[in-house]
């Protein structure tokens, strides 16, 4: 009888380990926690961000006037590896964005992008927590949250394909897409 009983346990202990501990979120290397400079472990990119960035401009062009002029005139800004913070020298092409977006009627759509390291649902993620956060600093500069939208390519559309830092850094930006009101 006591064999029975302890081969019933290990078997509950076998079950309970390969079902119990499984989870949604993904993981990009180990111990990813918040170090107070803006990484965090992989966060699960809901149904509607992973068909945005699916979407791209296709989408953008069917529901917006993208204003081709203005989106050239205001830079792209760049995020360190695996981090979402806003870096010192961002904040000079923010806070001309914000006062365009302050002084007139337009719009603007934030985009995060990452480099290819990672998966494509960590890569959504960490794109979306770039443009949540070129979003937030735009809205503590005095831009209405109404006049901003945020969209996530992740990986998707790269700047640069060589497999260097370099390059990988080119990849790690927001853009800002400037629309014209309807």
């Amino acid at each position: 009888m006591r064999k029975i009983v302890l081969l019933m346990a290990l078997v509950l202990v076998a079950a309970f380990l390969a079902t119990g501990c499984s989870s949604t979120k993904s993981q990009k290397g180990s111990g990813m926690e918040d170090d107070g400079m803006g990484m965090k472990g992989a966060e699960t990119v809901t149904d509607d961000q992973q068909r945005m960035g699916q979407m791209g401009d296709e989408y953008i062009r069917e529901n917006y006037m993208v204003d081709d002029a203005m989106t050239a005139k205001f830079s792209d800004i760049y995020f360190d590896f695996d981090r979402y913070n806003i870096r010192d020298e961002a904040k000079p092409a923010l806070r001309e964005l914000a006062s365009y977006l302050s002084e007139n009627d337009a719009k603007v759509i934030v985009e995060g992008h990452c480099d290819e390291r990672g998966t494509n649902e960590y890569n959504l993620g960490l794109g979306d927590r770039r443009a949540n956060a070129s979003k937030q600093y735009l809205v503590a500069s005095g831009v209405s949250a109404n006049k901003i939208e945020t969209i996530s390519y992740g990986e998707e559309k790269p700047q640069c394909e060589e497999k260097t830092e370099s390059c990988w850094s080119k990849n790690r930006r927001a853009h800002f897409v400037v629309l014209s009101p309807k």
